[in-house]
Parts: structure tokens; sequence; C-alpha cells
């Protein structure tokens, strides 16, 4: 399990930063919206599974809406940054609103507004906090000059980091693991496992900020502990809320897609709530 594990993981990112390696901004953008759609139809089905009321189809139009401004902004867009983050809150705003216009249409109003609020949750779980994975690509630091394979770098940093630790994490828990973390939810999660993958994600983050010092040189030294530390602990948060969300609807993985590991959902998971970390980061400490 391991094994197509790891091997699904790398030859998925590996197509991934390939695209963005080549320039091929289109192809990795599409690639990007596919997977956050699919992960975002996962998270509903999940809810279905367990009788929930949810406007599925409006949730994953609105997390397509998204993935337009982000293209619009992002690949062909020029102009203020006021205005963009204007329209993104309008986008947002609109999410709300077509969930909440929906009950309207619906005759149980006992069940409209938990529909509306795991409609709502599906659009900022999934496609909200992937599209920072975006946001990261065409993210310039201010003391770097501008460079297209800059925002490459950096992804690869995130995505290194965070899978090494969940890779590390298993590792370790099914060599060492004897103490749960939390039996309840994620029962083959071990504190032993919790601190390999710890680990693991701060000798990564050391060693791409040491061995690729003209790309990651900016984040060495007690940015590279600092982030190595915490990309872990929120990965793990990251991977169990998604085990959570799993454990509720009674089920061991969110799709059959991808072997080794299960849905797209499942393979996002952590990047789901580390992206989103990590671009903040970057922003306060590096931003204009």
């Amino acid at each position: 399990m391991l094994l197509y594990r790891t091997l699904s993981s790398f030859v998925l990112w590996l197509m991934f930063l390939g695209l963005v390696f080549s320039d091929f901004v289109n192809g990795a953008f599409i690639l990007c919206v596919i997977v956050a759609l699919i992960a975002q139809w996962e998270f509903y089905s999940m809810q279905k599974k367990r009788g929930h009321d949810v406007f599925q189809k409006t949730g994953i139009f609105c997390g397509a809406l998204l993935f337009g401004f982000y293209y619009l902004h992002f690949v062909m867009g020029e102009g203020k940054t006021d205005f963009w983050i204007a329209v993104e809150l309008l986008v947002i705003l609109l999410a709300i609103l077509g969930a909440i216009s929906r009950p309207v249409f619906m005759g149980d109003r006992d069940k409209a507004v938990v529909a509306v609020a795991l409609t709502l949750l599906g659009f900022f779980y999934v496609p909200y906090l992937f599209g920072f994975i975006l946001k990261i690509l065409f993210f310039v630091p201010k003391d770097l000059a501008p460079d297209t394979s800059q925002g490459f770098f950096q992804l690869l940093y995130l995505l290194a980091v965070t899978k090494t630790t969940d890779m590390g994490a298993y590792a370790a828990g099914s060599l060492f693991g004897h103490h749960k973390m939390n039996p309840t939810i994620s029962p083959k999660k071990t504190w032993e496992g919790f601190v390999g993958g710890l680990i693991v994600s701060l000798l990564t983050s050391i060693c791409l900020t040491t061995f690729i010092p003209h790309h990651l040189g900016f984040l060495s030294g007690w940015h590279a502990w600092i982030l190595g530390c915490l990309l872990a602990v929120i990965g793990v948060i990251g991977d169990l809320g998604e085990s959570l969300i799993k454990r509720v609807a009674d089920i061991k993985d969110s799709g059959q897609i991808i072997p080794g590991i299960g849905g797209a959902l499942d393979l996002i998971d952590s990047l789901l709530f580390t992206a989103p970390v990590f671009y903040c980061y970057l922003l306060f400490a590096f931003g204009s």
C-alpha cells in the first residue's frame, strides 16, 4: 500500500510540476481545476451518503466560478491588486447568496439550513483553500527579481515538505507506532508517526533551502525551521480533518480513482491547510 501510495503521489505531482516548469500554465491550471472539482464532488457525495441534503450542482458551479476568477486574475489579468481582491470577494458573496437562495425552492425547511451549511463548507473547504496553490504559484517575494520559475520552486517546496511529512509519519508509525493520536477519528495515526513526520518535514525543508539557494535561499535559516515544523503540524490537522469527515460518512476513502490513495480529496487533504498557511507566511514575511 505504501508503494502504491508513493508511486501514485509521485506520478501525479510530477505531472503537475512538469506542466508548471515547462511554462504550460494552462495545462497546470486545468489539472488543478479538475482535481479540486472532483474533490469537491467527493465531499458532497460523502454528505449525501449520510443522508444529508446538499446543493451539489450549485456548490460545484461556484467552485468552477472561483477558478474562472483565478484564471482571469493570474493567467490573463493585469491591473491593481485592490480590484482583484474586490472581484474575489464578489465571487465568494455570489457563492453564499447562491447557496442561501436555493432553500426557496425546497419544501423541507428543517433540512434547508444543513444543506446551505454543507454546500458552503464544501465550497470553502475544497476549491477556496486549494486556490492558494495558484496564489503561491504566482507569488513573487519582494527581495527577489521577477522570475517565471520562482513560483514553481515555491510550489515544489510546499509539495515536498507536505508529502514527505505524510510518508515519514506513515513509515515511523508503521515501524514504531504504539500510542494512538485519536483512535476514534484515525485508528492508524500515532504520536510516534507524528514525530517521524515532523523530523522528515524539517529535514526536507532544510535540505531544499540549502541545495536550491537561488530560488529557495530566502527561506533558509530560521524560516526553514519554522516552516518545516509549522507545515508538518498543519498537514496533520488537515489529514485528521478529512479523516473525521470520512469517519462520519463511514467510508475508508473519498473515492477510488487513484491507486493506493483513494480519491482526489485523499490526495490533497493536507495541502488544503498547508497551502493557505504557507502563502500567508510568504505574504507576511516577504510580501511587498
